[in-house]
């Protein structure tokens, strides 16, 4: 009973609570329960706001912002995924947040044909080169990325095959095939 436990475990009760509707939210999304995983998450959130911790509040917008995407809610997915960003500066994990956050954003750029948005987010990830350079899985999808707009877009540019094999290159040499 809530009603007889200190405002202290009020508090943690509420954070692990949170932690379990994330993970719950996590899994809904990965079966493709997207309704259920957007209000899981939501839920998840209002249980963190409760707690007063921040920690998983970056996690939750990045779910928000992929689910969104999934349900064709274009404008939210960009708005949780800047959100997520935002939170995660408040917390030491900016880098983690940004790449991918800014990858997703220009995926929903991609799939609605805004080329130059798309490019704009693609960069803004590949602009992190040292969090990049530890993490090479996620700097190759950024470069498959950038590249595959390039070429839906039919640019002329020079970088083009390179991006590609830039990126296929990385991918054999980690063994990522």
């Amino acid at each position: 009973n809530l009603d007889n436990k200190s405002q202290t475990d009020n508090l943690s009760y509420a954070f692990e609570h949170g932690k379990t509707l994330i993970d719950l939210a996590k899994l809904s999304r990965k079966v493709r329960d997207y309704s259920e995983s957007e209000d899981l998450t939501i839920r998840a959130i209002q249980k963190f706001e409760l707690a007063k911790k921040n920690d998983y509040l970056p996690l939750s917008y990045h779910n928000l912002g992929t689910v969104a995407k999934y349900l064709g809610r274009y404008d939210d997915a960009v708005s949780y995924h800047l959100k997520s960003i935002d939170y995660a500066k408040g917390i030491g994990k900016e880098d983690i947040y940004a790449v991918s956050g800014y990858n997703n954003i220009g995926t929903v750029y991609k799939a609605r044909g805004q080329y130059e948005k798309a490019k704009e987010y693609y960069n803004k990830g590949l602009s992190y080169e040292e969090y990049l350079s530890q993490n090479p899985v996620k700097k190759t999808r950024l470069l498959d990325n950038l590249a595959y707009v390039l070429f839906l877009e039919n640019s002329n540019d020079s970088r083009l095959p390179k991006l590609f094999f830039n990126s296929l290159k990385i991918r054999e040499d980690i063994n990522d095939l």
